[in-house]
């Protein structure tokens, strides 16, 4: 099950050089995909910017909703978490998964608040690495 899943993922620290990112984003990555059990693990990377940033979170979001899924299909029968593209949306589905299922889904709700956190983190990694190249003589 997803854990308290992706909790203290993505600790970003004025982090600027692009070798510096990828470390961050893999490592995240190597604590994110333990906790899927029903969806394949996310790829690391060998390099990061805006644009791989964008298809990360795309496909952190994708993984997350399809993981939750899959576990309610098989507690409840069907899916309890429509998709999300950006962290606000994931946060907004966590609210109301929680209003609807309670505690019952505290998994799900946590997973979706977590990954929020984890996208807003390489989102400043990704704007911390295009101020350094717009700095850069």
């Amino acid at each position: 099950m997803i854990t308290s899943a992706f909790a203290g993922v993505g600790s970003v620290a004025a982090q600027t050089t692009e070798d510096e990112a990828v470390e961050q984003v893999n490592e995240d990555i190597e604590d994110i995909n333990p906790q899927f059990e029903n969806v394949e693990d996310i790829e690391q990377i060998d390099e990061f910017d805006e644009e791989i940033q964008e298809d990360l979170q795309d496909e952190l979001f994708t993984k997350i909703v399809d993981e939750i899924n899959a576990q309610s299909q098989e507690i409840l029968g069907e899916d309890i978490a429509d998709d999300v593209d950006t962290p606000e949306e994931a946060r907004e589905e966590a609210d109301e998964i929680e209003e609807e299922y309670g505690a019952a889904a505290q998994e799900a709700v946590d997973a979706l608040n977590n990954g929020a956190d984890t996208v807003e983190d390489w989102q400043q990694l990704a704007d911390e690495l295009e101020e350094a190249d717009e700095e850069a003589p």
